[in-house]
């Protein structure tokens, strides 16, 4: 009799908020929240049409994978601190369809912007963008999410306004995550 009583105080006990869905909930599907949240994953983009430029940058011609157009930003702004050149913010001018042209040989710019007078050495590409009508999407994600998410932006909205996608693109990279695509009109 007395091993029955002890069974039935073992398991009779209130759960803890740990046992069951809720503590399943609590420790894998709310972190991944937060996370996707700091992410931009939930960042909705915003699209305008508007004028912008002109731009001058400097920059590295790249060919290949979008995705490592980076490691080109990060080799010309060593090369630019080395010079002691005065530069803005990085950014990269696309020329080619992801969807259409294989990736080897995707063409793209990978850069920084310049102010209209800073002397650059002759060894270095510069480049002008002058004063254009532009689609522009921006959003706020981190800097690998948030081109996928403007440029769906940009594709559907050219898709409702009966418009084709024209390349080259251009992306600026900006403080706090803010990343911007530009197509010209």
């Amino acid at each position: 009799m007395e091993e029955e009583q002890v069974e039935e105080r073992i398991g009779s006990g209130p759960k803890h908020w740990s046992s069951g869905w809720l503590g399943a909930l609590l420790a894998f599907v709310i972190p991944l929240l937060v996370i996707a949240y700091f992410l931009g994953i939930f960042a909705k983009p915003t699209v305008t049409v508007t004028e912008t430029g002109p731009y001058r940058y400097v920059y590295l011609p790249f060919q290949g994978g979008y995705y490592q157009v980076d490691e080109r930003l990060q080799d010309l702004e060593k090369s630019l601190k080395l010079a002691r050149v005065p530069h803005g913010g990085p950014m990269g001018v696309f020329y080619d369809d992801p969807r259409q042209v294989p990736e080897r040989a995707r063409r793209a710019r990978a850069g920084y912007f310049l102010a209209p007078d800073t002397p650059v050495p002759a060894d270095m590409k510069v480049d002008n963008i002058p004063r254009r009508r532009v689609v522009m999407v921006q959003v706020k994600a981190h800097p690998a999410i948030a081109p996928i998410k403007a440029y769906r932006a940009l594709d559907q909205w050219l898709q409702a306004n009966g418009l084709p996608l024209a390349w080259p693109t251009l992306e600026r990279y900006g403080p706090n995550k803010v990343v911007t695509v530009e197509m010209g009109l």
